[in-house]
């Protein structure tokens, strides 16, 4: 789709003989395909798509937060920072929503269901563009719900977690008697 774009804006530079934007838009499109492509390669691909994400861990939050400075305008500083921490907050909790749940469908032996998750992933993002333009109050009300499930989730692996660690090697363990945490010394088993 992105170079039948470009073609059309070639044939509209042909007819006006200025390449003006026109020659840039041609560049900007033509490495975006090629960016597309390298990505639904490494989405599609067991293995490959931790490490792609692993490298997109340092790449998607910033991004993220400066979108989201970005989308405020020109306001307060203050606002600006807090729109920049509440984006990176939600990219970087999406980001560890997607990078963990294919790290967890990476551990199947047949490639069916990575492929199956990364062609939701992409139908979803498609249909979040979509529903944002046309239907911000929908949007907004699915987000909060995906905010709520992911926190829960997250929470409750949080728990799973700390009940498999013993309780000797915990860095935080909960004093039962005063009702409080407090810290402790983490002995490492060898």
């Amino acid at each position: 789709m992105a170079l039948h774009f470009d073609y059309a804006l070639r044939l509209r530079s042909n007819s006006v003989k200025t390449p003006g934007l026109y020659g840039y838009a041609g560049v900007v499109v033509h490495r975006s395909a090629s960016l597309a492509s390298m990505y639904s390669f490494a989405d599609k691909t067991p293995g490959v798509d931790t490490g792609w994400d692993a490298i997109h861990t340092f790449i998607r939050i910033p991004a993220g937060a400066m979108l989201a400075a970005g989308a405020v305008g020109d306001l307060n500083p203050a606002v600006e920072l807090a729109a920049a921490l509440l984006g990176g907050e939600l990219a970087a909790g999406t980001h560890a929503t997607k990078a963990g749940t294919r790290v967890l469908i990476n551990t199947s032996p047949e490639p069916f269901s990575n492929w199956t998750a990364s062609v939701a992933e992409d139908a979803a993002v498609i249909g979040g563009v979509w529903s944002s333009i046309h239907y911000p109050s929908v949007f907004l009300a699915f987000l909060i719900v995906f905010v709520i499930l992911m926190i829960c989730f997250f929470a409750a692996d949080l728990g799973q977690y700390q009940k498999n660690i013993p309780e000797n090697s915990r860095l935080v363990s909960q004093d039962r008697g005063a009702n409080r945490f407090k810290f402790t010394s983490m002995t490492i088993p060898y």
